[in-house]
């Protein structure tokens, strides 16, 4: 049972960017069995100073 696999970077807060990425694993592997969303904030400063407001 061979397993494929693909990266995609993409911007996740950017829902045509998101659909292309789905769009283009989908064209790839032929079929989508899971998806990760693997997705981080980088913070640079004092924890205590973030407000929660996350944009790209």
């Amino acid at each position: 049972m061979g397993r494929r696999a693909l990266a995609i970077q993409a911007d996740g807060v950017d829902p045509t960017a998101v659909r292309g990425a789905v769009d283009r694993a989908a064209a790839d592997l032929g079929r989508l069995d899971i998806l990760v969303n693997n997705a981080a904030v980088f913070l640079v400063g004092a924890v205590i100073n973030v407000d929660g407001g996350f944009t790209s």
